[in-house]
């Protein structure tokens, strides 16, 4: 690895351990709400693009169940647990709002559009994918394999 790599390493966990110690609240809230844009501004291009298509993208339905899951339990605890603070519940609301579209694009887009059953877009992401039908250079592959000679050995 390069010394670039190993500087920005550096530099990063120099950051932490500011965050973690030293940071003013004001640092830390400019943090939280960087992060929250980031984590919920990911998730536009595939909104966007699902659109488009008018396809779900291939995008795991399981992925984003969990996130709206994980959401949900944030916002409880936050409630719960934080006071209610307003930036993080803010940052899980939103979280929740763009999963959950996301969520339901791929329902809507899957079973209206595409015209499958929620079951099979539900358990897509545990369906065995057919076995592909092998090629012509795997073919040739194996009938090289059977003209070896009988006293071949592995390298050690």
């Amino acid at each position: 690895m390069d010394r670039s790599f190993f500087a920005l390493a550096a530099s990063y966990g120099g950051a932490c351990v500011y965050a973690m110690s030293a940071a003013p609240a004001s640092v830390v809230a400019l943090g939280q709400t960087v992060a929250t844009l980031l984590n919920t501004g990911a998730l536009l291009p595939q909104l966007y693009q699902n659109l488009r298509r008018r396809s779900p993208g291939g995008y795991s339905p399981l992925t984003a169940g969990l996130a709206c899951a994980g959401c949900s339990v944030r916002l409880f605890t936050t409630i719960a647990l934080a006071g209610s603070d307003p930036l993080l519940l803010a940052g899980f609301a939103f979280g929740l709002a763009v999963n959950g579209l996301l969520l339901g694009q791929i329902c809507w887009f899957g079973m209206v559009v595409e015209g499958k059953p929620l079951s099979a877009l539900l358990t897509a992401d545990f369906a065995a994918p057919a076995p592909a039908a092998p090629t012509a250079q795997l073919t040739r592959v194996f009938e090289m394999s059977d003209s070896e000679p009988d006293d071949w050995e592995p390298m050690r």
